[in-house]
């Protein structure tokens, strides 16, 4: 807990952490407060700076570039004040693994985890409600390379149980993810996040193959070699989502990548595909 008696008085943190983590400094008890802070690394040069409110309670630290001690400081707007700050190390969320569950326990403060993806290698995010909901209305995902570079978005609606996001071409090093709540509602936090690793099929003419996606946002990629000019039919049969009734997406690309032809589907659809060119398609 953190308090100053008069206006301009300054108060400060002391974080101690390893070059490459991943902090975030969670502010609480604020009321209608204001903060501005100033961050500085082991050589005492400034890192960051900006301002913390009831709206935005969250200020993500830099990447270390360095292990020692970083200094936080602190200027409430107003005096007398008093605040509470907590220094949270970002959550591996393992590929392939246990959900991670994405808590908040105040209005507006976001969240930030990391992974490691293999480069080249497509992953599939989900974020999904809990089976005993709390009402958090929807959120903003946004995913970063290890170059601090946005390769990715989502608008996450509890409306729809959650969301999902395709990961393609991403490079080798640590990437974050961070989620935003809502600015409105009760702007909070409150479902589980998983990452997996893109199922691959090979899906051969005239014969039906099983597709099952237990994971929450994983993808299947289905590969076909075609002839130019061929014209194909690739038909959803059966399909089943729970909840139920749900749209699964289905995009076909060709050689190039360009999309040859795509449809959304709830029980079943039929895509007719005039194929441009020799080569190798795939089915997302």
């Amino acid at each position: 807990n953190y308090s100053i008696a008069t206006a301009g008085e300054q108060t400060a943190a002391l974080i101690r952490g390893e070059r490459g983590d991943y902090f975030s400094a969670q502010f609480s008890n604020l009321g209608s407060l204001r903060i501005q802070y100033w961050l500085y690394g082991v050589d005492n040069a400034v890192l960051g700076n900006g301002t913390v409110s009831p709206e935005t309670p969250t200020y993500h630290l830099p990447k270390l570039p360095a292990a020692g001690t970083y200094l936080l400081i602190m200027r409430a707007q107003s005096a007398p004040a008093s605040w509470t700050l907590a220094i949270e190390k970002a959550r591996s969320l393992a590929i392939d693994g246990v959900a991670s569950a994405i808590d908040t326990a105040t209005a507006g403060q976001q969240k930030r985890l990391t992974f490691e993806p293999a480069a080249g290698v497509p992953l599939g995010l989900g974020l999904a409600d809990r089976a005993v909901p709390t009402n958090w209305g929807n959120a903003s995902v946004y995913v970063y390379d290890a170059n601090s570079a946005q390769v990715g978005h989502q608008y996450c609606e509890q409306a729809k149980s959650g969301c999902a996001l395709n990961l393609s071409g991403l490079g080798a090093g640590t990437h974050t993810l961070v989620v935003i709540p809502a600015s409105s509602g009760t702007r909070m936090l409150c479902f589980d996040a998983s990452l997996s690793t893109d199922q691959v099929h090979a899906l051969a003419r005239d014969t039906a193959i099983t597709l099952a996606i237990a994971r929450r946002g994983q993808n299947a990629r289905l590969s076909f070699a075609g002839a130019a000019g061929e014209v194909l039919a690739l038909q959803v049969a059966g399909q089943v989502t729970v909840p139920a009734s749900r749209n699964v997406y289905f995009r076909v690309t060709g050689p190039d990548g360009t999309t040859v032809a795509s449809s959304g589907a709830v029980a079943g659809a039929t895509l007719n595909l005039s194929l441009p060119a020799a080569g190798n398609y795939q089915v997302l």
